[in-house]
């Protein structure tokens, strides 16, 4: 039997889940020049966090949690956007890919600074706060970056209309 090893407290959902999916979310829809209102990036994020913390506390394989908030939060964005699936993933999965070029970076960087190790996070799930706030530092500057610039990877921008 899997043991859900895995589980997080309601406040790393709240405090680093939520404000990651958000970022994964405003982020990647801006690199295809989507168009997205903030009140639907925080749905789509609210309802992400919170279906990962319901995933987190089941028993399962370790890193299918991973592929099931993916799968979710693309079709949390299919469903409140009423884009299409193929331009939602392009964006989630872009968001996601940006984030964990960040983590490998930062993290293996982070623990250098503090000896922190990666078996210290399930005794002290606090730690995926602290950890996750200079990515989300980083990711907000490249939000505004690519905000400012125009910057996007391909234009799927909505020709004739915007999801709000």
């Amino acid at each position: 039997m899997v043991q859900n090893m895995l589980a997080i407290p309601w406040y790393v959902a709240v405090f680093e889940s939520f404000p990651e999916a958000f970022l994964i979310i405003i982020v990647g829809f801006k690199l295809f020049n989507i168009t997205l209102s903030t009140k639907n990036a925080l749905l789509i994020a609210a309802l992400s966090a919170l279906s990962l913390f319901l995933i987190r506390q089941a028993p399962i394989v370790f890193g299918l949690h991973t592929f099931l908030a993916i799968a979710i939060t693309i079709f949390l964005a299919v469903l409140i956007t009423r884009l299409d699936l193929w331009s939602v993933t392009l964006a989630i999965l872009a968001g996601i890919v940006l984030l964990a070029i960040l983590q490998s970076l930062m993290i293996p960087a982070l623990f250098q600074l503090t000896g922190l190790q990666f078996s210290d996070i399930p005794n002290q799930p606090w730690l995926n706060i602290v950890l996750f706030i200079p990515q989300g530092v980083v990711l907000v500057g490249i939000y505004l970056l690519i905000r400012q610039k125009n910057w996007y990877l391909y234009d799927l921008g909505q020709k004739d209309t915007e999801c709000a």
